[in-house]
This record gives structure tokens, sequence and C-alpha cells, in this order.
């Protein structure tokens, strides 16, 4: 049996909640045999978990940065995915057909100097840019992600696993020996 504490940042009150303890030899197992991916579910369900218990018993309100730390994991794991579907699936092609297609700016330039005839107007300056963008800094990154998109998804799942798996040490109950 687990205890946890929770104070509230409302009314300043402590709860104190209880839980059972699951089986951790069984999730040690599970995440072996699944080479790692249980321990992301298990790291889920460890915060909400805890979002469920942290209601305080004087005015109800549940504890906002374990929801936070959801909706980031929630979120954060949606814009991963979304981006490496996109620089893997997506993008190659698009990108090829865009910085080919990409014609230099049409700016007044003093070759001797590396300077500028005149000065940029608004217009202008977006499109220098856009072009710096295009060729420059999106194929570098689509080819990163291109490259590296197992280890990126490795890193935010284990960052999900660690996180998630830390977090009762958080709010556990500390009993003496």
């Amino acid at each position: 049996m687990d205890t946890y504490v929770f104070r509230c940042r409302r009314c300043r009150s402590t709860s104190v909640e209880s839980s059972s303890s699951s089986l951790q030899n069984l999730h040690l197992l599970l995440g072996i045999l699944t080479l790692g991916a249980w321990f992301v579910l298990r790291g889920f369900e460890r915060v909400w978990t805890l979002y469920r218990l942290s209601r305080c018993e004087d005015c109800g309100r549940r504890n906002r940065w374990l929801l936070s730390l959801l909706v980031f994991f929630v979120m954060g794991t949606l814009e991963v995915g979304w981006l490496v579907y996109y620089f893997v699936e997506v993008a190659p092609e698009k990108i090829v057909r865009d910085a080919s297609s990409m014609d230099f700016p049409d700016l007044q330039l003093d070759l001797e100097n590396m300077e500028l005839k005149e000065e940029l107007d608004r217009e202008q300056y977006w499109e220098v840019i856009n072009y710096i963008l295009v060729v420059g800094i999106l194929p570098g990154v689509g080819s990163f992600i291109y490259d590296n998109w197992p280890f990126i998804l490795l890193a935010w799942f284990g960052l999900i696993a660690l996180v998630g798996l830390m977090a009762p040490s958080w709010y556990l109950k500390k009993t003496p020996l």
C-alpha cells in the first residue's frame, strides 16, 4: 500500500491518499518482454493515477501540475509523431521540390563590399527569411530527422517513461524506518 501526500495550492490543506501498490515484478517483466514499450504506458498510467488521487478533500480541486504533465505528454507525443511522419513520409519530395524551384530574392547587392545598395522593405525581408528557411535550414533539419527518427522516438518515449515512473516518488509519504 503506497501513501501519497498532496498539498492544495488554493486552500493550503494537506490530503493523504492511499493506493494499492501494483505488482512491481509483473510490470518489470512486461517492460522487459515488450522491450520497454510497457514502461511508457506504465508512466502514463502512474501520472493518471496520481492525478485522480490528488483531489483536495476541502475544496475539491485537483493537482494542476499533474494535469499539465499529462497534457504535455499527450500533446508532445502527438507533435513528435507528426514531426517524424512529416519529415519521413511527406517532406523529402516537398523539400526538394520547394528548394529547387526557389529563386534567390531580387536584392540590390554591392558584391565588392558585400553590402546592400538600398534598404530592404518588409516584403523583401520575408523573401530573404523564406529563402534561408526553405533552402538552408529545412533540408538540414529534414535530413537530420529522416536519418535519426528512431532515436528521436526512443528519446521522447524514454523521457515519458522516466518522468512518469518518477512522478509518484514526488508525492510518496516518507515513513521512518
